[in-house]
């Protein structure tokens, strides 16, 4: 199916994100002691560990997908290197601090031959129900779409 996808169709990439991660995860409900914690109180160190097979010492989310393996499956999945529609990262403040998670699935997607498609992000944390007929952003703007952010191509 998503194959078939053109140039007036949307897809959506869900996952949880923080503001400048490179990268987005599965819903944490404990830290690294297992106490339970809350996505929206939660320090952004909480998330992050050294990764014991890196040699070079930086820290990794333990459970983050990678913008570039977003793509991987992506392509994996069959999505036309040719495909023009819209890429929308829905994930909270996907589009907030020098790196965030939209520019970098922006690079990777040129990096792999995307380079057709437009890519947004969102600014704040996302609902994804509805309060009434919208979808909300906790972005002073207040409705998601108004808090999405197109992401230039390089």
């Amino acid at each position: 199916m998503i194959a078939s996808l053109g140039p007036d169709d949307q897809l959506y990439i869900r996952g949880h994100s923080l503001i400048g991660l490179e990268g987005i995860f599965d819903e944490a409900t404990k830290d690294e002691q297992g106490k339970p914690i809350h996505q929206s109180k939660m320090d952004q160190e909480l998330l992050v560990k050294l990764n014991e097979g890196n040699d070079t010492g930086t820290k990794k989310l333990a459970f983050m997908l990678k913008a570039s393996d977003v793509v991987t499956r992506l392509f994996e999945s069959g999505l036309r290197q040719d495909f023009s529609g819209t890429i929308k990262c829905y994930n909270c403040h996907s589009a907030e601090g020098e790196q965030n998670f939209a520019k970098a699935l922006e690079k990777a997607l040129t990096e792999r031959g995307y380079k057709k498609c437009r890519i947004y992000g969102y600014t704040g944390a996302l609902s994804s129900m509805y309060d009434g007929e919208h979808k909300t952003s906790t972005d002073p703007k207040g409705r998601a779409r108004d808090a999405r952010v197109e992401i230039k191509r390089t």
